[in-house]
């Protein structure tokens, strides 16, 4: 596997951020402490960047590393997301005896991103395991998504209906169905 970073496509992206931002080459230089000629270097391809300096102008035009360098992901952290958790609306039946359809969303979100959600809230209600160790657990599921999306190239997803958190507190039966329910089996 051929990892070699093209820098003439770095400084492209790098140039076309810059622009999108209305920034000139002098603001990007004196945000990553470089000089002009140097930025001007950069995104024509001529200068490659320090690891430090792709880490500054990644969040400074918060991108990602792989789309900084690489091209790939997101190019802002909408189009990220946008891989991980979309809402849609989904036509739904058989809810009455007169067969009415009822619109509703539908949130759908990547199965190794819902499991690191479920962990990671797991982990910050319990109030009986020690700070060390919930950071410890948080670390293991950072790992483990890391690997799922790596490995699950974001074709699994897991459908929930978003509900008001307004409706679920004035109704009790939906109260007790929601607090009933286990995400897992979602």
């Amino acid at each position: 596997m051929e990892n070699k970073i093209d820098r003439k496509s770095v400084g492209l992206r790098i140039r076309e951020l810059r622009k999108k931002n209305s920034e000139t080459q002098k603001d990007l230089a004196n945000i990553i402490s470089l000089t002009p000629n140097s930025i001007s270097k950069l995104e024509n391809g001529e200068m490659g960047l320090t690891f430090d300096n792709m880490i500054l102008i990644s969040e400074h035009y918060n991108v990602s590393l792989d789309y900084l360098c690489k091209g790939e992901g997101g190019s802002n952290p909408l189009e990220t997301l946008n891989k991980y958790v979309s809402l849609d609306y989904h036509d739904i039946s058989g809810v009455t005896d007169n067969d009415t359809i009822y619109p509703l969303p539908t949130l759908s979100i990547n199965r190794a991103y819902f499991e690191y959600l479920i962990q990671t809230a797991n982990a910050k209600a319990d109030k009986n395991i020690p700070e060390e160790v919930k950071r410890q657990w948080l670390d293991i599921e950072i790992k483990k998504f890391n690997e799922g999306i790596i490995h699950d190239a974001y074709e699994d997803y897991a459908s929930v209906i978003p509900v008001k958190e307004s409706i679920i507190h004035s109704n009790p039966n939906v109260l007790i169905a929601v607090s009933n329910s286990k995400l897992k089996d979602v």
